[in-house]
């Protein structure tokens, strides 16, 4: 009995992180890595946003391992724009983990070439910040 008593006791000091405000935050780190893309270009946004651990699973071939593989994905300089719309946010329980979906669109010269959604994965990093660890979409038929 007095186990059971302990067990309980224990469990109800147990915080739980309160997600609505990190998914709020969370949200808020999406924003402002399409800002970024858009202020500068993709690949110096997700130079910023991605986890060093990071998986982009590309549209045609292989998923991408790694933030430096997902980057040299991009070439030199890139020769599009790539704009995003985040629409809504989720953390898990744990806090440690969450996702992203939205809209985005590619342009070349200014015109749009496709559109889609997008799903990210982010994980909370020791120092406060999100980071994508796994982004991936799907483009709309054309």
């Amino acid at each position: 009995m007095l186990c059971l008593v302990s067990l309980i006791a224990c469990n109800a000091e147990v915080q739980l992180p309160d997600t609505e405000t990190l998914a709020a935050e969370l949200l808020q780190a999406d924003v402002d890595f399409a800002m970024l893309s858009m202020q500068t270009d993709p690949k110096q946004a997700f130079a910023a946003f991605l986890a060093p651990n990071a998986i982009m699973i590309p549209r045609a071939g292989d998923p991408l391992e790694g933030i430096d593989a997902a980057i040299a994905s991009f070439g030199d300089e890139p020769v599009f724009k790539l704009h995003w719309q985040p629409k809504f946010s989720e953390v898990a329980a744990a806090g440690d983990m969450g996702w992203t979906w939205g809209t985005y669109q590619l342009l070349v010269q200014d015109r749009q070439v496709s559109k889609g959604k997008y799903v990210n994965i982010w994980t909370l990093q020791e120092d406060g910040s999100w980071k994508v660890r796994m982004d991936m979409g799907n483009q709309e038929p054309q």
